[in-house]
């Protein structure tokens, strides 16, 4: 499992517009290395959608990071 923050999350997801589903989020991702750990990381998340940033942190949550 990748040891990945909230801080890093929150860097690699700024800008973008929710409520957003799963695919969403990792679809905005853009392509460099610190979102290549943050994108296999969310896409442990459990599908569905997400009002907020802080839903998102909670669903990582659950999953530790």
């Amino acid at each position: 499992m990748s040891t990945i923050g909230p801080i890093a999350v929150h860097q690699a997801l700024e800008g973008l517009q929710f409520p957003a589903s799963k695919e969403q989020i990792v679809a905005h991702l853009d392509s460099s290395e610190n979102s290549a750990l943050v994108r296999s990381r969310l896409e442990e998340m459990p599908d569905g959608e997400y009002q907020d940033l802080d839903e998102v942190d909670s669903a990582l949550s659950d999953e530790s990071y």
